[in-house]
């Protein structure tokens, strides 16, 4: 059963709507300008429903990476998988991605300076010297290509503004935290200028290991990022990106929530001996009901080292030609990253599992794209986008509840996919506007499983992961292609210079794969791509001469061939219980909702800014062969997991003057309503709580604006969530939390 709205949510619009009804002369709200059709445009010109975040507001909200965004956008949720913290989870919709390994791909892509991440593992970015960011909700299929039958998430960086000058900024925060990021921009000449910004971010994790009271989940990150750019003035323009970052974090937090009867259950109170530790209460407490996150965050590392370390490096290079007949676009992306990391997966202080991954991975892409007017009142945007993949992978499964095993998984995958794609702007009248877009696209995957078996008696030491007997062996490789289209046609008609109203049809695809992390032969098998058909409609105005702007949309969503990861424990050859993955092809299902977003400057300071988002999002065939009972299970009707019925977010910034100086103060209040994961039967241990997050700042700078100070604080009321989970009824439950109340203080200094 779904729960019903939240009261405070009542009490939220009934104040946005009072502040809204007594404007001041002098208020007025700023024209957004966002790239979300590949060009320059105000975003309430733009068809498609669209939420955008200054580089500021992330700034002073101390906005680390993109989970933190959760909620703050209409049927939109930011998270990661329980224990894989460098696994991106966005799901917009009702749809997302389902797997951390990238064998599954996206249905979400993040878009960074034009150039599309392939990589799952790289899309919760570290954000610093932000632009903007835009979530396009929806399939972007004809403009973004396949895997965007979610949306995109669009980050543009600052970039180069060819003036000496810079800025310099020091963050002090609770759990040790310490974050340095600084910016140089230098001019060259008059045609190239360059550009140099850093970030070094560091604090202690807030949860204890158990086992010898430290820290787990600590993050060390430091990044740099340059640019070079070239301008004719006049006909061509050229900007070269290079960036670096350097994680070292703790390795991934996995909080046992096993029950009694479990493999991996550990009895509150019990310990492997004097000075091991002792174990936890869980969050859980019966099947049947819903876990809870504890007001002290405890968990235990036993066996591994506490690492996770990663390195990537990226270049990006822009062309662009002003030619006297159109607009030529060249984007080419290189993305390198190698990933290691250590977890102990059952998180208690006696030793049942943990792994060893690693993973290299490389993309390359290019996109050309030509925008020019082929009459008076047509533009076109046509292009072709190529992208080549490759990605080695390992995972060195210790499983000694099955026995003394070490069950080593490595894969070798490749993959390549190219695109053609056009889309059309024609003015029928000097309101009524028509699009048609259409996107082809070829996609060729090769791919290689070994996983190799053994037999390995250590129990500690540097060789617990290596040596052994080979016990049991497993070789596939499979080579397979798929072809796609998508489509999009849509109406917008201006009724006044105020008010837009469009709708749209379009039609999307992700693409298919094989299964990357498997356990016995029959897993190896390729899945096809999944489609979605989709109806949009919406509106966009400004009221109250440009202080009140008020967007409100509906969508229905039809997807055929849904994706959906299975995680469960099957017997191997040797008769051993292991665990098991697939990737099925077994559903459809229907989304649908409605999506109101507000902004508002009733008096001359003051911003207000609100959203709410509705969404229905259910199975509509899927009968589920259950590997645990051998049954199958008609799932039609039932919800999609990370779904949440209702999303909202209320904030404001208040501009006032203050001791010879500026002042801004801050708030957001974003909520989510209770929804489901960790597997596809939507078990109560699988519910994730309703969360409210309120967040607040306190700005300060003299009136020559040479620094600044900034007060801030996140989850200030401090409440604890359990925001991942992994669910294996009579196996296993895994649990990660949320973050805990943050606050601190940021010294910025700005030089020119």
């Amino acid at each position: 059963m779904k729960p019903q709205t939240h009261p405070l949510l009542h009490g939220a619009a009934t104040a946005v709507l009072a502040l809204t009804l007594v404007p001041t002369a002098n208020a007025a709200l700023e024209e957004i300008v966002v790239t979300a059709q590949k060009r320059e445009e105000s975003q309430q010109e733009v068809p498609i429903s669209i939420s955008s975040f200054t580089g500021q507001g992330i700034s002073d909200f101390q906005t680390v990476d993109l989970s933190a965004l959760s909620g703050a956008s209409p049927n939109v949720q930011i998270g990661h998988f329980g224990n894989t913290p460098h696994g991106a989870v966005f799901n917009i919709r009702g749809m997302g991605v389902i797997e951390p390994d990238p064998y599954a791909g996206q249905t979400v892509t993040t878009v960074v300076d034009g150039v599309p991440l392939a990589f799952n593992m790289l899309s919760l970015l570290d954000l610093y010297d932000i632009e903007r960011i835009e979530v396009h909700r929806g399939p972007q299929g004809t403009l973004f290509g396949a895997n965007t039958t979610g949306g995109v998430i669009n980050v543009i960086t600052r970039q180069p503004t060819g003036e000496a000058g810079g800025d310099l900024k020091v963050t002090l925060g609770n759990w040790n935290r310490v974050d340095v990021k600084g910016t140089v921009n230098l001019p060259i000449n008059e045609q190239w200028a360059a550009k140099f910004t850093g970030q070094s971010h560091k604090r202690d994790g807030w949860t204890r290991n158990v086992v010898d009271a430290s820290t787990m989940g600590d993050r060390d990150i430091s990044s740099l990022r340059g640019y070079l750019k070239y301008d004719s003035g006049s006909t061509f323009d050229a900007t070269l990106i290079a960036e670096v970052t350097r994680a070292r974090n703790g390795s991934p937090i996995v909080t046992n929530g096993s029950l009694p009867g479990e493999v991996t259950y550990q009895a509150p109170g019990s310990s492997p001996g004097a000075g091991l530790g002792s174990m936890y209460q869980g969050p859980c407490s019966s099947a049947t009901t819903r876990c809870k996150a504890p007001d002290k965050y405890l968990s235990a590392n036993s066996s591994v080292q506490d690492v996770s370390d990663m390195d990537t490096y990226s270049t990006t290079l822009t062309m662009n030609w002003d030619l006297d007949w159109g607009q030529l676009v060249a984007i080419t992306g290189y993305k390198d990253f190698e990933l290691y990391e250590e977890t102990d997966q059952d998180g208690g202080v006696f030793f049942i599992d943990d792994t060893r991954r690693g993973t290299e991975g490389r993309q390359l892409s290019q996109e050309l794209r030509l925008t020019f007017n082929l009459a008076e009142n047509t533009e076109i945007i046509s292009g072709l986008f190529y992208q080549q993949n490759d990605w080695t992978h390992y995972q060195n499964f210790r499983i000694p509840f099955a026995g003394p095993l070490n069950q080593l998984t490595e894969d070798d995958w490749e993959n390549w996919s190219t695109s053609i794609f056009t889309h059309a702007f024609i003015d029928l009248t000097d309101r009524l506007r028509l699009q048609v877009g259409a996107r082809a696209s070829y996609e060729e995957t090769d791919a290689m499983v070994d996983v190799v078996t053994f037999a390995n008696t250590e129990v500690g030491g540097s060789s617990v992961f290596d040596g052994g007997v080979a016990v049991a062996e497993i070789h596939e490789k499979g080579s397979e292609d798929w072809d796609g289209w998508a489509a999009k046609v849509g109406l917008d008609y201006k009724i006044n210079e105020d008010i837009m109203a469009y709708a749209f049809i379009s039609r999307g695809f992700k693409s298919g794969g094989f299964v990357g992390r498997i356990s016995l032969p029959e897993e190896f098998v390729a899945f096809d791509q999944e489609t979605v058909q989709t109806f949009e409609a919406g509106i966009k105005s400004e009221w109250l001469d440009n202080r009140l702007r008020v967007n409100a949309s509906y969508f229905f969503n039809k997807y055929d061939d849904l994706q959906l990861a299975l995680i469960y424990f099957c017997t191997d050859s040797l008769g051993t219980t292991i665990n098991c993955n697939s990737v099925l092809n077994a559903a459809q299902a229907e989304t649908q909702g409605l999506e109101l977003e507000i902004e508002a400057a009733p008096i001359d300071g003051l911003m207000i800014t609100a959203s709410m988002g509705y969404l229905d999002a259910t199975y509509e065939e899927f009968p589920f062969l259950d590997p645990a009972s051998g049954n199958t299970l008609d799932r039609s009707g039932t919800d999609l997991q990370n779904s949440p019925e209702l999303t909202a977010s209320i904030g404001a910034t208040y501009q006032f003057p203050l001791l010879s100086g500026s002042s801004t103060l801050g708030f957001r209040w974003t909520y989510s309503a209770e929804k489901f994961q960790g597997n596809l039967l939507n078990t109560p241990r699988g519910t994730i709580q309703p969360t409210k997050y309120l967040d607040a700042n306190f700005k300060w700078e003299p009136e020559n604006g040479s620094w600044a100070i900034n007060l801030w604080g996140t989850n200030l009321l401090d409440d604890r969530y359990i925001d991942a989970v992994v669910d294996a009824p009579g196996f296993i439950g895994l649990m990660s939390y949320g973050p805990p109340r943050q606050v601190g203080v940021s010294l910025e200094y700005m030089f020119n």
